[in-house]
């Protein structure tokens, strides 16, 4: 009897919190309809012999927080004009991705709203178009119940940065990057310097790790500063930064811009140095980091 007791009191006390909770929290058993949403989407990817999504957590939590933020707003705005969804990304945290796609829609008074999210969706040309993409790779999917009845559905579709994560691989493609603009243009090529390396990747690896990019760092130190405390000696010194995100192939980003930019050119293409060392790191975003040192040594430098 006392155990039946409990029960009867802990279900009570189970519905009493659903009541008093917020609209947005309690609408309806959000979990079962927008996972069958989800399996109407990989079922049609499938169909289509396209690659399934990844459903991801953090995705799941973004796209659960624009819909709280959709229904905050009043009901004639709720499907205006949105803020980009890279920016709201940006701020749950999630940067390492090169394109994101926001499908938003909403509805009220419908029994069976898996089956009506996924139908309006399936009939939206453009929204299903990219649901059903091959360039996608994950998904978060989200809803909220406004105090009017609304529930509001959000789908965040991200396709990843695919970066090589071979960082020595990086490393030998620039160099060879670099060397096939300098032979062409009738330069010796630069040879390779092992300690430059060195201290180009842990440059660059400071740089992607407290998350800044300059030639000064947080420590104060300069090139030749640094360059010195990694033993070499040298005659002329010269370093080229780049960073990028959202690209598949940074190495041909950072070249690029390097010969766009009169400064980094004038290193690259300057035929009094001899020797280079490069280093690339990746930061926790998928910000890829690239330094690029040239160096006319001294004699056992």
């Amino acid at each position: 009897m006392l155990r039946t007791t409990k029960t009867i009191l802990a279900c009570q006390a189970f519905i009493a919190g659903i009541l008093a909770g917020s609209a947005a929290a309690v609408a309806i058993p959000e979990y079962s309809w927008v996972d069958r949403v989800f399996d109407h989407l990989q079922s049609a990817r499938e169909n289509a012999g396209i690659a399934t999504l990844e459903r991801r957590a953090s995705l799941d939590d973004a796209a659960q927080s624009y819909a709280r933020k959709v229904v905050a707003m009043p009901h004639s705005r709720r499907l205006a004009r949105q803020r980009p969804i890279d920016r709201h990304l940006e701020e749950t945290g999630i940067r390492s991705f090169r394109l994101a796609k926001l499908h938003l829609d909403m509805g009220r008074g419908y029994s069976d709203y898996g089956e009506k999210f996924s139908r309006s969706w399936a009939e939206y040309g453009p929204g299903w178009e990219s649901a059903t993409a091959a360039r996608f790779d994950a998904v978060g999917l989200g809803t909220a119940t406004s105090n009017d009845g609304w529930v509001v559905f959000v789908a965040i579709l991200i396709d990843d940065i695919k970066i090589p994560t071979d960082l020595r691989s990086l490393e030998r493609q620039t160099l060879e990057g670099i060397n096939e603009i300098r032979v062409a243009r009738g330069l010796d090529p630069l040879h390779y310097h092992e300690r430059l390396t060195v201290a180009a990747r842990h440059y660059s690896s400071k740089m992607a790790r407290f998350n800044f990019f300059s030639h000064t760092g947080l420590d104060g130190s300069t090139l030749e500063s640094r360059a010195k405390y990694h033993g070499l000696k040298f005659r002329l010194i010269a370093e080229n930064l780049h960073s990028s995100r959202g690209h598949d192939d940074p190495v041909a980003v950072a070249l690029k811009g390097w010969m766009k930019s009169k400064g980094h050119r004038k290193s690259i293409l300057d035929g009094r140095y001899t020797h280079t060392g490069i280093g690339v790191a990746l930061d926790q975003d998928g910000r890829a980091v690239f330094t690029q040192l040239f160096m006319l040594p001294k004699p056992g430098g």
